[in-house]
């Protein structure tokens, strides 16, 4: 698992931090380092490089680099580009990268720019779709099924819970405009257990989510509650999976306090029940 770069509450960070197990965490020694940023995303493509695209420090970028370590970064040239943005959604889908929303300094987006896998030549981004869903940011997205998902989010004004897939980019289907998970931006999603998951985040009314939601058809939600423990509130928390653990890491609270705490659960072992969420220090 990888956490690369961020913001700490006083500067965008362009390090990058390894692990195996949860437990013993390691600083890459970045020898070619990406510029700073936070609001990124960072792709892992078929286990061969890491792609990180966009984000903000002070301007938001249009960038890619990838790297096959950690260590070394090389910014890949472009023959035509995304437009900068950052808290957008990005993801690796029958071998394309999309690129899906965000936010730039004036507007909330609706966009979705797609390119090529390779990078053995300058990347061709091209925008496939505007206005195929509502304008949003700090949302997530997966591939669940053969499709692109998109959940939740922030518009400026409203906080979303609706939930929308796509098997082109272009095309997109609203699986449901409110789904039983509160409505929450600047959470976090993985596949796990065979099931899409929505975690924590921040909701309406600034309130700190401590949640987990899974669903195997975007429209029908269950909440699995812990029996005993759960991770503490946050919101911009990360996630994984690995070893059969679904974990998550990272994020702040209220008071802007940052967390470096790693928790993982198991599977359930029932649909409405889960064991507890253990924190790993």
């Amino acid at each position: 698992m990888w956490v690369i770069g961020g913001y700490n509450g006083g500067e965008a960070l362009n390090d990058a931090w390894s692990t195996s197990d949860g437990v013993q965490w390691t600083r890459q020694i970045t020898l070619k380092p990406y510029p700073a940023r936070y609001g990124h995303t960072c792709i892992n493509c078929n286990n061969a490089f890491m792609l990180l695209l966009g984000g903000a420090s002070s301007e938001n970028y249009n960038d890619a680099w990838v790297s096959g370590d950690g260590k070394d970064w090389t910014e890949v040239p472009v023959a035509s580009n995304y437009t900068a943005r950052r808290n957008h959604a990005a993801l690796l889908y029958n071998d394309n990268i999309y690129i899906i929303g965000g936010q730039n300094n004036t507007n909330y987006l609706d966009d979705v720019w797609k390119a090529g896998v390779s990078i053995s030549s300058a990347i061709n981004w091209n925008r496939i779709s505007t206005s195929a869903y509502p304008a949003r940011a700090c949302h997530t997205a997966l591939v669940y099924g053969g499709k692109m998902w998109i959940f939740g989010g922030y518009d400026g004004s409203k906080i979303m819970n609706d939930v929308w897939w796509s098997t082109t980019g272009a095309q997109w289907t609203k699986a449901t405009d409110a789904a039983a998970f509160p409505p929450r931006y600047l959470h976090t999603s993985q596949v796990f257990d065979g099931k899409m998951w929505v975690i924590g985040g921040l909701g309406s009314n600034a309130e700190l989510l401590q949640d987990a939601w899974c669903s195997t058809d975007g429209v029908s939600w269950t909440e699995v509650k812990p029996v005993d423990e759960i991770f503490t509130k946050r919101q911009g928390l990360a996630s994984a999976v690995l070893s059969g653990r679904l974990w998550i890491f990272g994020g702040w609270d209220l008071n802007n306090t940052r967390q470096n705490d790693t928790w993982y659960a198991f599977p359930p072992v029932e649909h409405t029940a889960a064991g507890d969420w253990l924190l790993y220090r």
